[in-house]
């Protein structure tokens, strides 16, 4: 797609994939077996993509690096997340990954901008039109370093363990799932041109 469309055309939410969408699994989602959608993360999306949100999964796998996971498995693995999606009525617009390892001189890590900012040249996102929806830390650094506004997700046990480590971040939006995150985005909507708020909405 041209990135010369207008980036007011549509506001864009960028999701991070494991712990987000599907639940994380200790030694990676290897195979399509392990991928696992959690509770509130369909209809999550579902009333992002209602509301007009194009939806974009930036997401770091550094299985591939440590030759745990050929990229055509991973392919596998988005190919069934993407049928569980469209039978429900979502559709994914995109999806970036990294697949170097912690460490690498590379600009796509998480949490560096890299694959936001492949999205903003590929799809025409504009920072001020969008969020970044993850559960770690290094997601909310990484909608910051794009210049958008971020939701940090998880359950509150989760949460309270990272605590001081999210505190300098100030996420716009706290909330339990994704489901509960989407609520509020679609509640605050977003215009261009509107300042980036870093008001705290526990959702």
């Amino acid at each position: 797609m041209s990135s010369s469309r207008s980036p007011a055309a549509r506001p864009t939410v960028f999701l991070d994939r494991d712990g987000v969408i599907n639940r994380g699994r200790e030694g990676y989602v290897r195979t399509p077996d392990h991928f696992e959608f959690l509770p509130g993360a369909i209809d999550g999306m579902h009333r992002l993509a209602d509301a007009g949100w194009r939806l974009v999964i930036v997401t770091n796998q550094d299985a591939i690096a440590w030759k745990l996971l050929p990229h055509a498995q991973l392919r596998r693995i988005h190919e069934k997340m993407i049928q569980g999606l469209r039978r429900r009525g979502v559709e994914i617009d995109e999806i970036y990954y990294c697949p170097h390892r912690l460490g690498a001189e590379c600009s796509c890590r998480k949490p560096r901008p890299g694959m936001l900012l492949a999205a903003a040249r590929d799809l025409g996102v504009n920072p001020r039109c969008a969020w970044m929806i993850g559960d770690k830390v290094l997601d909310v650094a990484t909608g910051h370093a794009f210049g958008c506004r971020t939701a940090w997700v998880g359950p509150k046990e989760w949460r309270a363990r990272f605590r001081e480590d999210i505190r300098p971040w100030r996420p716009d939006v706290v909330a339990d799932d994704l489901a509960a995150a989407a609520k509020a985005i679609v509640r605050r909507g977003l215009r261009e041109g509107s300042p980036r708020s870093h008001d705290r909405v526990q959702a």
